[in-house]
């Protein structure tokens, strides 16, 4: 945050000294008060100076109403008031000559305006003001309702007890476009065989036990994948579909490296960007000769599995 004219919260620079500058401060009322060199002074916060105590050779000026202190921002050499209330903090707001020495000190106006920035958020014992803080780690009620004009969250930019209540958070209550525009449910649908089936047509057919149902609550992209282990009982070859319904996705060969080899075997499809909806994914397998067994856990074969997962398209 850039400083500004109305910053409480003020930095200091011990034993700064300089002059007015050029020209001179013309009136009570002017708002830009030229240095000589403002080098040394805090530019992050608002600074207050005093002039009018000492003379160019250091000693004390006698006359109090030639005392002024102000406050306002560094900009290159001058020092921006913003407002002439910030002329005559302390003292007499005046004009004042070239020369006249500027310097910073521990004066009241710095103490008050520490002071009256942590009232606005403390109570005189040092904890918090409820009614002008929010909790974050213990229950507070806070009445009325509450605007977020920067990043709207909720329609009109709202937030209602009627809105949020324990568990009643929902998709359509979301109306941020990224959370829209997928609403993805965390979704995995599993299938696995519970005994080994065998595989004698050498057309395709529906292999029983490997089909799963997945909903899409918005456009998705789904991963299917089939592994598990196949034999046969020849030299011969054992070939796998992977449907969505009726549509064929992707068709793998795998062919028999000795007879009655038992061998694990896996097939995988991305099927892009489906709609909304529910859709049923399942296996189908045929043989190009002899009989194959797709492994269901016997004899210590790995149970054949289709799963299926839903991510963003």
């Amino acid at each position: 945050m850039p400083a500004a004219h109305t910053d409480k919260f003020l930095k200091a620079e011990g034993r700064w000294s300089g002059t007015i500058g050029s020209g001179g401060v013309a009136s009570s009322s002017t708002t830009t008060i030229p240095l000589a060199s403002a080098t040394g002074l805090p530019t992050d916060t608002a600074v207050v100076l005093a002039v009018g105590r000492v003379d160019s050779n250091g000693t004390d000026i006698t006359d109090l109403g030639k005392f002024e202190v102000f406050k306002g921002v560094v900009s290159g050499n001058n020092i921006n008031c913003g407002i002439a209330g910030n002329r005559g903090l302390e003292g007499t707001a005046q004009s004042h000559a070239a020369g006249e020495v500027v310097e910073y000190l521990a004066t009241e106006t710095i103490w008050n305006s520490l002071i009256a920035g942590l009232l606005i958020e403390h109570n005189q014992d040092g904890t918090h003001n409820i009614a002008g803080v929010v909790k974050t780690t213990t229950a507070q009620s806070i009445a009325g309702i509450k605007t977020f004009t920067d990043v709207p969250l909720l329609p009109n930019n709202t937030i209602e007890t009627a809105d949020i209540q324990d568990l009643a958070v929902t998709t359509a209550k979301i109306a941020d476009a990224g959370a829209t525009a997928r609403k993805i449910r965390p979704t995995i649908s599993q299938a696995t065989l519970g005994a080994d089936v065998t595989v004698t047509g050498t057309s395709y057919g529906d292999v029983a036990g490997l089909s799963i149902s997945l909903t899409l609550d918005v456009s998705s992209n789904v991963l299917v994948m089939l592994s598990g282990n196949v034999r046969n009982d020849g030299l011969n070859s054992t070939y796998f579909k992977l449907v969505r319904a009726s549509t064929d996705l992707t068709v793998k060969e795998f062919r028999e490296p000795a007879a009655s080899y038992q061998f694990p075997f896996s097939v995988q499809f991305v099927d892009l960007a489906l709609a909304a909806g529910t859709y049923t994914f399942k296996v189908q397998a045929k043989i190009d000769a002899g009989t194959t067994t797709i492994g269901g856990g016997a004899a210590g074969g790995q149970n054949t599995s289709l799963i299926g997962m839903v991510f963003a398209a």
